[in-house]
């Protein structure tokens, strides 16, 4: 931030008059927040007592335990203590100076009790017999109007911190990571629309510079010709940003564990999006082997593959069919299995979707006839008919012989 609005800050709060006894910084930015809060807790003659809003919650007793906490000068058990304690501390300390600083105030929007905090914020006007010099500073991320019913509490003085410019961006990354200015754009280039925090996009250039270096390229020294080792790393970058993974987010999902049964029911999903309603008898019943040649030589028109053009929705109770396909072929133990077709699967299909593995795609109004897609891919859905020894003696899954537009290869 600029040095004339923080100087304004610091000179407000230093002000020994009492017209002005809440100040509220607010602004997006974090690391302009924290310049204040740093300028604040660094001013001489300013006893800071520093309170963690996110921490109070909504019990005014953990706000007095913070207090507590933060000095032993002020005895604070209850409210009436507090005006006691800063009163005497008053008597005894002529020139000084108590300032409450209330971080993250956006978090007293939770808080029960206006009445209480109404007081609070109001002894610093008219709670003592004598002028005292006692301020109270919020900082948030927004304006005091904004957080509940808190302008019935107080009124404060306002100033808003702007969020940085690129060019400002800019700046500080090269100044912190002295990596230069055409490498930091490029890295901006393809982030900045997505995020404006100054700290997650130090991190994601300092991020990208070390995977750039890796793959032999040197950020300090970055040239034009460098150019197409770098764009390799870009396509990952938002990756990055949103799920901050060590390997590409492609990979992810090949590390998922999933409950037994859950992947029946995922390999099941898959089989319904991918092969026609008229196959499932051909591939989901006893004599299928048989059926599925017939079906196969039978085949003389072109069909268009679902693979290429995308998972089709299928219905619950045709799911539950192939999943018991699937189980009474390839479940172990099938003793503790008859009960199956009692079984619920609506969790497995549930925690599928929380996953990303299954969507909904009809309304969920619908609860007699919902309708399900899988999204998973076919190397996930590999890997799983695998572990479920859904597999041939080579070790590779068999899964293509039960998808239809691999039947005939």
């Amino acid at each position: 931030m600029s040095q004339n609005s923080l100087h304004e800050i610091i000179s407000l709060i230093s002000l020994d008059s009492t017209d002005i006894p809440h100040i509220h910084v607010y602004g997006l930015p974090k690391r302009r927040l924290n310049e204040v809060v740093k300028a604040i807790r660094e001013k001489e003659k300013i006893t800071c007592i520093e309170v963690n809003c996110l921490l109070v919650e909504t019990s005014t007793k953990t706000f007095l335990s913070e207090i507590s906490h933060t000095t032993s000068k002020l005895k604070a058990d209850s409210l009436e203590s507090l005006i006691s304690s800063l009163e005497n501390w008053y008597e005894n300390n002529k020139s000084g100076q108590i300032l409450f600083l209330l971080t993250h105030a956006e978090a007293l929007a939770k808080f029960k009790d206006l009445n209480w905090l109404t007081v609070f914020f109001s002894m610093c006007r008219n709670c003592f017999s004598c002028s005292i010099r006692c301020k109270i500073v919020t900082v948030s991320n927004m304006p005091w109007s904004k957080i509940g019913l808190l302008e019935m509490v107080s009124q404060p003085i306002q100033f808003q911190l702007k969020n940085f410019t690129r060019e400002e961006i800019v700046k500080e990354i090269y100044t912190e990571l002295e990596y230069p200015e055409n490498f930091v754009n490029i890295v901006l280039k393809t982030v900045f629309n997505h995020c404006r925090d100054l700290e997650e996009l130090i991190f994601m250039v300092k991020r990208t510079a070390q995977k750039f270096i890796k793959s032999g390229g040197d950020p300090s020294n970055f040239q034009a010709n460098d150019w197409k080792s770098l764009d390799l790393i870009l396509k990952t970058v938002k990756e990055d940003l949103f799920y901050r993974l060590d390997e590409p987010l492609s990979n992810f999902r090949n590390t998922v564990e999933l409950p037994y049964l859950t992947k029946f029911v995922l390999i099941a999903s898959y089989c319904a999006s991918y092969n026609p309603i008229s196959t499932d008898e051909r591939f989901f019943t006893k004599g299928r082997d048989k059926n599925r040649r017939r079906a196969v030589n039978n085949r003389t028109q072109v069909v268009e593959k679902l693979h290429e053009i995308g998972p089709k929705p299928f219905e619950l109770r045709r799911l539950f069919f192939i999943y018991l396909f699937f189980v009474k072929s390839f479940g172990k133990h099938n003793e503790k299995l008859e009960n199956l077709p009692t079984v619920d699967i609506n969790g497995q299909i549930s925690q599928l979707c929380h996953l990303g593995l299954i969507s909904r795609v009809s309304a969920p109004a619908n609860l007699d006839l919902p309708k399900f897609r899988c999204d998973a891919s076919l190397e996930f859905a590999n890997e799983i008919a695998r572990s479920l020894d859904i597999k041939d003696e080579n070790e590779q899954s068999r899964l293509r012989d039960y998808l239809f537009d691999f039947a005939s290869e």
